[in-house]
């Protein structure tokens, strides 16, 4: 509310879905001395995704550190483009028959 930016330092791209107009991501690559700033623009440019649709995305690929199962044989890229198709894990799960 007050306009403070916030810069989320991290090499975890679950953070991604933090991502909003005052706050930017920057995932750490080597260290902390190759890090890569993600704002919206740089999250849609680099996945072609939103920061709203990075859950559904873990949601299909599935995550060990989090404990997601995830879908079986569903990998990041085949997660990815569901999500491009269909827009969200939900109605990736109502076209399950055409997929």
């Amino acid at each position: 509310q007050k306009g403070i930016r916030g810069l989320v330092v991290t090499g975890d791209r679950d953070a991604f879905q933090l991502i909003n107009e005052q706050v930017h991501v920057f995932i750490t690559k080597k260290g902390i001395s190759d890090m890569v700033e993600f704002d919206r623009s740089k999250l849609m440019e680099t996945y072609e995704i939103t920061p709203e649709q990075v859950t559904d995305m873990k949601g299909l690929m599935g995550d060990a550190s989090d404990n997601i199962p995830g879908v079986p044989g569903v990998g990041e890229k085949t997660a990815l483009e569901l999500i491009k198709q269909f827009g969200t894990l939900e109605r990736v799960l109502e076209n399950s028959g055409e997929i």
